[in-house]
């Protein structure tokens, strides 16, 4: 490659690349046109991994909306939303047609992992949700309520 269609690669890098604030000043530099590519490439990878997450969340929290509609509850935020438990209890006796019991509405962490307790706990014993591998009881109240 000649220094010409390289400096064009460069430019066309430093334009393109998402997230980059800097110019290209047409000088050729030490970075390798076998980098130019990878980094965009990587630096795309990623872009499209944040939209495909972004995407899923907002299905999912269309979907359980349907749901919770019933109930005349919302959820605006999965993450935060889900963090105490009280509307994925919910979520869980919609959805399955049975009583779960009365959510614990104490603000602290203990009540909170009381509430995803249950529900994890009704997952595991009337849907046959098994944890295995990687996926410990301990890793998804983690996972809900942080």
């Amino acid at each position: 490659m000649d220094g010409r269609s390289r400096a064009r690669l460069l430019q066309r890098y430093y334009s393109n690349a998402p997230g980059r604030g800097t110019q290209y000043d047409g000088r050729v530099s030490d970075v390798t046109a076998r980098e130019v590519p990878l980094t965009f490439e990587q630096g795309r990878i990623k872009i499209l991994q944040e939209e495909r997450l972004h995407i899923q969340k907002k299905t999912f929290t269309k979907w359980m909306n349907s749901f919770l509609q019933k109930a005349r509850m919302e959820v605006e935020d999965l993450f935060t939303d889900l963090a105490d438990g009280k509307k994925l209890l919910k979520l869980l006796e919609i959805i399955s047609g049975e009583k779960l019991g009365k959510p614990n509405n104490g603000k602290m962490r203990v009540h909170k992992v009381e509430n995803v307790n249950k529900s994890l706990a009704f997952l595991h014993t009337k849907r046959g949700l098994f944890f295995s591998g990687a996926w410990t009881p301990n890793k998804a109240f983690d996972f809900f309520i942080d």
